[in-house]
């Protein structure tokens, strides 16, 4: 981040006792995110634009650029549980009709959730 922002991040941190609770808040944020996504969330924080991407992002900012909000029909978690593509016949909604009120009560078969 320094060597982004440069003297615009070490005055966010003026002294040891700012820089310790900023270390702490970090770590904090931080904490469960992959490498993977601090990757991304730096790429998408250097794509910023307006106003704050002369300025470097606090933790908080910093974690939402690593974990994008998504969709729930974007959520993995949802992906086997999409509509069909082709229409299905009465027959097969009535077959079909458990497992999806299952689903949406959050009841899934074994080896999938």
């Amino acid at each position: 981040m320094q060597s982004t922002f440069g003297h615009k991040w070490l005055s966010l941190v003026p002294d040891d006792a700012t820089q310790t609770l900023a270390i702490h808040e970090w770590r904090h944020q931080l904490a469960e995110l992959s490498e993977a996504q601090m990757e991304s969330g730096f790429r998408r924080m250097l794509k910023r634009s307006g106003a704050n991407a002369a300025w470097p992002p606090g933790a908080a900012e910093f974690r939402a650029l690593c974990k994008p909000h998504r969709e729930p029909y974007e959520r993995v978690e949802f992906q086997g549980h999409a509509l069909p593509h082709k229409p299905l016949t009465p027959a097969e909604n009535r077959e079909r009709a458990p497992s999806l009120r299952a689903a949406l009560r959050g009841e899934y078969p074994r080896g999938e959730s």
